[in-house]
């Protein structure tokens, strides 16, 4: 993957667009999928394809800044480690702790492997929420544009518990479609990012049925 998250929007709209004019293919199209294939279905859904009828994404994100630049600092477990496995570098078990992770500087953090990964040299450089980070996230005001139903899957121990609640709490109040508005719900269970991997607490809740 050449440019994680740039294209998921473009992408996540032609998609559906062509598999909806497939003669095999009746119209109705759903999506699911977690962590980042969470994040591409919401990419996607304010561009709002004529086929795609509804969402579940599991553990997803709203926007790469928020991740990569938790609370200010950057996450290099978080960013590099998948972040590499993307760009095809393979992190070993032996050492990534002990050698991969200690790798300085930061920016120059792919030189190590065979497989260079520029963008990850691009993701320490630009450590503010700029223009180059905004092409990969959703504006609260696309919020609006969300007009179909939607399930979120997340867990109460994972990083993104939080973002999974405000993307549902984010249509309910911001989608011009009143009607959408009471169809977007999120169930939170007891899992970590894994969800159903790992159980790791008792109860499930689940958020609907807004006012």
């Amino acid at each position: 993957m050449r440019h994680p998250f740039r294209h998921a929007a473009e992408d996540g709209f032609d998609t559906p667009e062509w598999f909806g004019k497939q003669p095999w293919c009746n119209g109705r199209i759903g999506t699911a999928g977690g962590s980042y294939v969470g994040w591409t279905q919401w990419a996607a859904a304010p561009e709002g394809s004529q086929y795609l009828k509804a969402m579940v994404p599991i553990v997803p994100f709203c926007n790469a800044y928020d991740i990569a630049y938790d609370g200010g600092a950057f996450q290099p477990a978080l960013m590099m480690g998948p972040g590499s496995a993307l760009g095809g570098a393979r992190m070993t078990r032996d050492n990534i702790f002990s050698r991969t992770f200690c790798f300085l500087p930061s920016v120059d953090f792919d030189k190590q492997f065979q497989n260079e990964v520029f963008y990850l040299e691009h993701w320490v450089k630009h450590s503010t929420h700029n223009d180059y980070w905004k092409r990969r996230g959703i504006s609260r005001e696309a919020f609006d544009n969300v007009a179909l139903p939607v399930s979120n899957i997340g867990d109460w121990y994972d990083i993104f518990s939080k973002v999974t609640l405000e993307m549902t709490n984010g249509v309910r109040s911001e989608s011009d479609n009143r009607a959408l508005r009471r169809e977007q719900f999120s169930v939170i269970g007891p899992w970590t990012h894994g969800v159903g991997r790992s159980k790791v607490g008792t109860g499930v809740t689940s958020v609907g049925d807004p006012p």
